[in-house]
């Protein structure tokens, strides 16, 4: 089964091992967001189509148990587990949305087991967030350029990453 993960960039450059086509990935907690991205709130004109719908997954699953404070589910769908916010109750759930990593691991995930993800990554591509300034101190995301294929995370010998800041990576793993 392959499933896309959304990583911010920050969470690579601190707490998670960076991702190489075609070589094994351990990913964190995996945690169900909006299926719309999560810019789209600042977005000046209506996010396009295959932008809202990149990265998008329907999956089943089942509610095992709830998190820690309750207030989100751990979901068992397939190989792996997911914590899906709002889904407190248990047995059969159908989900729509973004599977981001949470390397930081929330309080709220910390008792749960299972979370850990391991698999073989598929593809890479590299996100590119538009920012507008606000204040002196603020920018808020605007917009997203044409996603780039990549074969790493991290190899800036990759013509693709070469002047690049990517924000964001969507990386598929098989499980």
């Amino acid at each position: 089964m392959r499933v896309p993960i959304w990583v911010a960039a920050f969470e690579l450059e601190c707490c998670q091992p960076d991702a190489t086509v075609g070589e094994p990935w351990t990913a964190s907690v995996v945690v169900l967001k909006s299926a719309d991205p999560w810019w789209a709130e600042y977005a000046p004109e209506p996010v396009p189509e295959e932008i809202r719908t990149m990265g998008v997954v329907d999956l089943e699953g089942t509610t095992a148990s709830a998190t820690l404070h309750a207030r989100a589910g751990i979901v068992d769908i397939g190989p792996f587990r997911v914590i899906v916010p709002g889904a407190t109750g248990t047995g059969p759930l159908r989900v729509r949305g973004r599977l981001w990593l949470d390397a930081h691991e929330h309080p709220e995930f910390q008792q749960a087991s299972g979370l850990r993800w391991q698999g073989v990554v598929r593809r890479i591509l590299g996100i590119q967030l538009v920012y507008r300034p606000v204040t002196v101190y603020r920018a808020i995301p605007i917009r997203q350029e044409a996603p780039v294929l990549l074969g790493s995370t991290s190899d800036r010998r990759d013509p693709a990453m070469a002047d690049r800041a990517f924000s964001e990576f969507l990386i598929e793993v098989e499980v």
